[in-house]
């Protein structure tokens, strides 16, 4: 059910959905590859598993997301396409169902992202203090937790993925990217470790490498090197010339109007299922 600002609130809908008990819950916030700026429409022809998992929605993975254009739902839903900044549109939230929608307990995912936001003076402030867009994503992580709770889940953060960093990669942003995304990544461990079992699970990523992001590599050279400062940072290499780099492809699947910005849907499919295991498998 998509709700916009200012609509009164209804009764949920998918309250016996949520399943009493211990669950874990994952976090997704960021930018537009995090809100989700993929046609999702692609995936019939070529992942029609993952397609026929979720055209209708899956629920065993119960989606609660906030995006751009003040676009969110209420209440929490089965996973499903659509859940990005248009019905015609899907987020890594997708990928990382997929890798948890076997589990035999229920998943809750919580996502909060707007697109094309900078850490500077959107999400922090000048000084690198919380900010605007920083507050409201906690806020609304914690009121969607305390609704689980209040339904008799016992929800553990089992981790977050960050997807950032294209518009902090052009002056002056550029220039306070190590203090900001190293300040964002403290304060979130802060301010969530109520909900944990252990420090958080930050799984990061790089930004795609192509020109239009016009100082991509101290942007990936920071989130580099903050993945190193602590066990329970994770970065996931989107591209490059290491083993490990996905190598995700950027244009959008058709010939025409190319999107130089957002993933394709084989690529944002794969930048969310690694995003799940990462954090699965360090649960």
């Amino acid at each position: 059910m998509l709700l916009t600002a200012g609509c009164n609130k209804t009764e949920d809908p998918n309250k016996e959905l949520i399943v009493k008990g211990d669950a874990n819950v994952i976090l997704i916030a960021g930018q537009s590859n995090a809100s989700g700026n993929t046609v999702w429409s692609y995936l019939e022809q070529k992942s029609p598993d993952v397609y026929n998992k979720f055209i209708n929605g899956n629920s065993k993975v119960l989606v609660s997301y906030s995006n751009s254009f003040e676009r969110h739902n209420e209440y929490f839903e089965p996973c499903k396409f659509g859940m990005g900044d248009s019905d015609e549109l899907f987020g890594p939230e997708i990928g990382i169902a997929d890798i948890f929608s076997n589990d035999d307990k229920t998943t809750y995912i919580i996502k909060y992202a707007v697109g094309a936001t900078q850490l500077d003076g959107q999400w922090l402030d000048g000084n690198g203090k919380r900010y605007k867009l920083y507050n409201k994503a906690i806020k609304w992580f914690n009121n969607k937790i305390k609704y689980l709770r209040k339904n008799g889940v016992k929800p553990h953060v089992a981790g977050m993925f960050w997807m950032q960093g294209e518009s902090d990669s052009y002056q002056p942003q550029n220039l306070v990217f190590e203090r900001n995304h190293t300040n964002l990544v403290n304060y979130f461990r802060e301010d969530l470790k109520r909900y944990c079992t252990n420090d958080l699970n930050f799984v990061d990523a790089f930004i795609s490498s192509k020109t239009i992001w016009w100082d991509h590599q101290t942007v990936n050279n920071v989130k580099e090197k903050v993945s190193k400062l602590n066990p329970h940072n994770f970065l996931i290499k989107t591209n490059g010339e290491d083993e490990t780099a996905l190598n995700l492809d950027v244009k959008s699947d058709c010939n025409e109007g190319d999107d130089m910005a957002h993933y394709s849907s084989l690529s944002e499919l794969e930048l969310g299922r690694r995003a799940g295991q990462i954090i699965k498998e360090n649960m």
